[in-house]
């Protein structure tokens, strides 16, 4: 019985001593979280003040690449916009100036269509294409908006108002260059192309323009309006003045004056200690991307994860305190726990080093796929050939697959065929577009069409590649067909660029353009297509090319101008290495790397008896 008393009393005894220590280890535990909790509140501001500048710092280099993403597409779209704006209005006739009218504005003639005042062809680009277009014509040294639909606030069109003299696109066009870039139109900010109209003599006699407002590039708009730094802070995009074009939405939490902030960073004049900000500009459009972090959201972010994670301890460090009684009866249960955790671990990282392989499996196979693809168009490309006419081509995509396609065949014993297309775009959805057609001309599978009349062959093609039924994607074509017994060569454009005919007596300035209106196929239902005819002399060469042969960016930011490139084919273009000479001469202003669009030249030699 004494025995027992005994055993009851040492084990009541060793329970107190478990549950004293117990008690006291949880009061230093108590103790030391008070301390490190005290000294960890500046750390943790610190690291919260660390992140928000990161998080906006990122926030801001996406930004940074949404300009640049925005800038490349609406660059390729004013490029579109502005050669669709060309054809149209090559369609009207040859541009001329005649004396001014009452107003004191020279009269702009299409052909026989004066354009001053006469909104149809910038209200067609606009239908076609979006954005905005307007014809300018040269009085002086001024550029006058004769027809236009850009309006101002009130919606009234901005009709007989002057460029700025200032701008970019001014100096650009009174020098006879091209022009793309942002500029402030009527107050607002647009995305445009200015392109020179030169009468018969090369003067500048006037100007195209097409653009798009800025204010409205949702990507941007969204980038930028729906983020804010924490709370209180923001996110603006600034124009070349200062002035604010985009900006975080106003509400509620956003009380201050950014603007101002915005003015003040800018001019290097803001001195708040209250806020952290960042500016950085995007060169290309002279535009300042800011954030601005307010710093009391950080000390209240601060102390409201503080109160948090105490909360959270206290309610740990009571629930350790019972847990603790228990915890060593069930260490066992834990330690087994913990063995099959592992083993699920060592599970999952076998399964993500399968996943990996497969991923990796799949990337090697679609790079081979991609190649294979390349392959396949370049060796639907067909070989040189010797005689009895010299044929041999230039082939240089500007991306794995590329958009450009060409070919050359005879007809019959008679009729020699010559074709080259340009799909925009590049990747798989344009070498797709691009294979296809030119196996449709190869093969001669166009119904009831004579391949010997290219009108009716451009024809053909635009009812069988309409651009809603490709994605949206369109492509111009040049195509012609030489009959050897009386050296006529028949041809028809469908929105390319003219051939070069080169004389076989080495003039240099006896080479001729072989030029066709027609519309880009698969842009307009129903178009119309028409064929002219030129003799070739005897040991003439022909030169057909794609406009990635001379629309090439100049280290000024201007275009290379067309004429130009005319003069270096009329130089080179009958040399043996003429397409070495031509890389060489276009790598020169673009750099080495891939060009910025695809490479494609066809040069036929004509026998010279």
């Amino acid at each position: 019985m004494l025995a027992i008393s005994t055993a009851i009393r040492d084990s009541v005894m060793m329970l107190r001593s478990l549950r004293s220590k117990i008690t006291l280890w949880f009061l230093v535990v108590v103790a030391a979280f008070a301390i490190s909790a005290a000294a960890g509140f500046a750390r943790l501001s610190r690291y919260i003040r660390a992140q928000a500048e990161g998080e906006m710092n990122q926030k801001i280099e996406h930004v940074m690449s949404m300009l640049e993403f925005t800038n490349e597409l609406y660059y390729n779209l004013v490029n579109s916009s502005m050669k669709v704006m060309i054809l149209l209005g090559e369609q009207d006739g040859a541009p001329r100036v005649e004396a001014a009218g009452p107003d004191g504005i020279p009269r702009l003639y299409l052909g026989k269509t004066m354009v001053n005042g006469d909104v149809k062809l910038v209200d067609e680009v606009q239908k076609l294409m979006g954005g905005t277009a307007t014809i300018l014509v040269r009085n002086g040294n001024d550029f006058i908006r004769i027809s236009t639909n850009v309006t101002d606030a009130t919606g009234k069109r901005g009709i007989n108002t002057k460029l700025d003299p200032k701008s970019g696109p001014y100096a650009s066009l009174i020098a006879g260059g091209c022009y793309i870039g942002i500029v402030e139109i009527l107050g607002k900010p647009y995305y445009t192309a200015y392109q020179p109209i030169f009468n018969s003599s090369r003067e500048v006699i006037g100007a195209y323009y097409v653009g798009y407002s800025v204010q409205t590039l949702e990507t941007l708009r969204n980038s930028i309006q729906g983020f804010s730094v924490l709370d209180q802070g923001f996110f603006a995009l600034l124009d070349s003045s200062g002035k604010i074009v985009l900006r975080t939405t106003e509400d509620s939490a956003h009380i201050y004056d950014e603007a101002a902030i915005s003015e003040a960073v800018f001019n290097h004049s803001f001195m708040d200690p209250d806020w952290f900000t960042e500016a950085k500009l995007y060169k290309r459009w002279n535009y300042t991307v800011l954030g601005g972090l307010h710093l009391t959201d950080v000390l209240s972010l601060t102390w409201k994860f503080t109160f948090q994670i105490l909360l959270v301890a206290a309610l740990v460090l009571l629930m350790v305190l019972v847990v603790s009684y228990w915890l060593a009866s069930k260490l066992s249960q834990s330690i087994e726990v913990a063995k099959r955790a592992e083993a699920k671990a060592l599970e999952a990282r076998d399964a993500t080093e399968a996943a990996n392989q497969t991923l990796e499996k799949t990337q090697h196979r679609l790079d081979r796929e991609l190649d294979e693809a390349a392959r396949y168009v370049r060796s639907s490309l067909p070989d040189p050939i010797a005689e009895p006419l010299a044929v041999d081509w230039c082939y240089v995509p500007s991306t794995e697959l590329a958009g450009d396609a060409f070919g050359y065949h005879w007809i019959d014993d008679e009729h020699f065929a010559i074709y080259l297309l340009d799909v925009c775009g590049h990747g798989v959805g344009a070498a797709l577009l691009s294979v296809t057609a030119i196996n449709v001309i190869r093969s001669g599978v166009l119904y009831g069409t004579d391949f010997r009349d290219p009108a009716a062959v451009l024809g053909a093609l635009n009812k069988a590649f309409p651009m809603e039924r490709h994605g949206g994607m369109y492509f111009t074509v040049w195509y012609g067909v030489y009959h050897a017994p009386t050296r006529l060569l028949r041809h028809a454009s469908g929105g390319h660029p003219p051939a070069f005919l080169l004389p076989p007596d080495g003039n240099q300035g006896g080479i001729e353009e072989v030029r066709s209106r027609g519309m880009i196929i698969g842009l307009m239902p129903d178009t119309t297509y028409t064929a002219d005819t030129v003799r070739i002399a005897p040991g003439s060469s022909l030169i057909v090319f794609c406009d990635g042969a001379y629309e090439i960016i100049k280290s000024d930011g201007t275009l290379l101008d067309f004429e130009e490139f005319k003069d270096f084919v009329a130089k080179n273009g009958r040399s043996s290495d003429a397409f070495e000479k031509l890389l060489a001469w276009l790598h020169s202003f673009n750099g080495p790397g891939p060009l910025e669009d695809d490479l494609s030249l066809v040069r036929i030699a004509f026998p010279a008896s």
